[in-house]
């Protein structure tokens, strides 16, 4: 189940020593809402992936500090630093192949 992420536990990720993929969303949001449950059914098959999600309009700061620009995208970082971006809705294959690319 990803982890909601304010600006306090956003350090978490910041601050490294583990994987993290970070869905930066909104509630307003087409394409956030059709990745939503993919996000949430992927994240339970990844032990080593923290998974995390970060309201844009409850947190636009950490989206600001990230360059966050569209929704739905989709950041992994690994030891606090950004190695890949995705951005915009995609089925559970996609979902998988990006992340087995990027972050497993």
């Amino acid at each position: 189940m990803p982890e909601h992420l304010d600006t306090d536990s956003f350090d978490r990720v910041s601050e490294g020593g583990e994987t993290w993929i970070v869905d930066f969303y909104a509630d307003w949001c087409g394409p956030c809402q059709q990745l939503a449950p993919i996000y949430e059914e992927v994240s339970e098959d990844y032990d080593d992936v923290h998974f995390g999600k970060v309201d844009m309009d409850e947190n636009s700061s950490i989206a600001t500090q990230v360059g966050v620009r569209a929704l739905p995208t989709l950041v992994v970082f690994e030891d606090g630093e950004e190695v890949a971006r995705r951005t915009g809705a995609t089925d559970e294959k996609g979902l998988r192949d990006w992340i087995e690319s990027n972050a497993a």
